[in-house]
């Protein structure tokens, strides 16, 4: 435990160090409403299609993988080559006023020999933006995905036959107010879950009904532009987790309500840095008095740092309470943060490397899991339509539940198509 808290001290020194500097760098280089340079790099950007009052964007991207544990086991572990291909689609309005998109795609993957994990997923996303005047604005989304959870997550053992597929739809609806310096938001969102029973490889049929529920989510968020580039904000979240099962299979209702409250600062410094820290506490109570309640801090941090011309650092940070049905456990709160560097070698050759970090801690329990992914890779841009990449990942469990620890390398080669 003492490790992961100077590792988590040691990531904040360096996002306040960062954004001093950014600070400084501020006055030596030009500033403006613009964002940091995202190294879209227009030559190698897909233009799309036209489409009446619309832009059509298709991309097709194939993927093979090398993957020497696809059980997430300990011991005895089995590997495999999966290939993956996924087309996708993106119509965007190119109106002057208001806004409209619809993004479609999904995946076909196939294990060479291990058939009963092949999967499909599907993915369908409809946003739309109305301007009613410069200060006033309403957003509306509405999304379907179909998901096939891999083994080695909270709810899904080791011994599943294969990965369990779910339905996850959302409706959200906002509402922005900017009159001035001073902003006002408000947001509403609806998530329903469905999760599908697996056998076994002992052949048993796991009941995944007891995950199915709906999540209701309030936000309300007011926001200060101190100066240009620089704004202050804070925000409070409530939620309702209503699942479809009144007792579960153990006799327990696993309804809850929370709620988290931060207060953050956005800093938008053209060509140098983008970023967005919040910090807070959060809290959630459950019905059942056999589930324990839990609160604590709760964080957020999203940086994109352009330390060069040719190089930017990317780090993040999250601190959220998940959901799990595991037998006497209310929740998992994890904490999971990571840094990531781009260095283009070329304009049209892009060098990879990551870390991320993540830790479940089980409440109600004893148990912990701590997860350290590596990632490395490089994308290759031949043109603005053709691109290819490599790239391969180690991750890594350590579990206090004994047998729950493994290791894990991919190795993924992909070539793709945009338009």
């Amino acid at each position: 435990m003492r490790v992961k808290k100077i590792g988590l001290l040691a990531t904040t020194v360096f996002v306040s160090a960062m954004v001093a500097m950014s600070g400084t760098a501020m006055s030596q280089e030009a500033t403006g409403k613009g964002g940091v340079t995202d190294r879209k790099m227009e030559e190698y950007t897909a233009q799309g299609l036209p489409a009446g009052s619309f832009r059509l964007f298709p991309v097709v991207k194939a993927t093979a993988i090398s993957d020497d544990n696809i059980y997430k086991e300990q011991t005895g572990e089995n590997s495999d080559w999966i290939t993956k291909v996924e087309p996708s689609f993106s119509l965007r309005s190119d109106w002057n006023r208001h806004s409209l998109r619809v993004d479609a795609g999904g995946a076909i993957a196939n294990y060479k020999d291990n058939s009963a994990d092949d999967y499909n997923t599907i993915d369908l996303r409809v946003r739309g933006q109305a301007d009613i005047s410069r200060a006033l604005n309403l957003t509306g989304e509405a999304r379907h995905q179909t998901t096939s959870e891999a083994r080695g997550g909270n709810d899904v053992g080791t011994d599943a036959a294969s990965p369990v597929d779910s339905v996850k739809q959302t409706i959200a609806m906002g509402a922005s107010y900017k009159p001035n310096r001073i902003g006002l938001s408000v947001d509403g969102k609806m998530v329903d879950y469905n999760f599908d029973d697996n056998l076994t490889i002992a052949g048993a049929t796991t009941n995944n009904d007891d995950r199915d529920r709906k999540d209701t989510i309030g936000s309300l968020k007011v926001s200060y532009d101190i100066q240009d580039g620089y704004i202050a904000y804070v925000r409070g979240e409530k939620n309702e987790r209503n699942y479809s099962a009144a007792i579960d299979d153990a006799g327990v209702n696993r309804d809850s309500d929370g709620y988290k409250l931060q207060a953050g600062l956005a800093v938008d410094l053209s060509r140098l840095v983008r970023a967005d820290i919040a910090v807070g506490t959060m809290s959630q109570s459950y019905t059942a008095t056999t589930l324990k309640d839990v609160s604590g801090w709760s964080g957020d941090a999203n940086i994109r740092w352009n330390i060069t011309q040719l190089t930017t650092i990317k780090l993040n940070l999250s601190r959220t309470i998940g959901e799990t049905t595991s037998s006497g456990v209310s929740s998992t709160v994890g904490t999971n943060y990571g840094i990531g560097v781009d260095h283009e070698l070329r304009r049209n050759i892009i060098l990879k490397a990551g870390i991320k970090m993540s830790n479940s801690d089980y409440q109600g329990t004893t148990r912990s899991d701590d997860i350290q992914t590596l990632s490395a890779g490089v994308d290759y841009k031949l043109n603005r339509n053709f691109f290819a990449g490599v790239g391969v990942s180690k991750a890594n469990r350590d579990s206090s539940v004994a047998g729950n620890d493994y290791d894990n390398t991919q190795l993924m080669l992909n070539v793709g198509a945009q338009f």
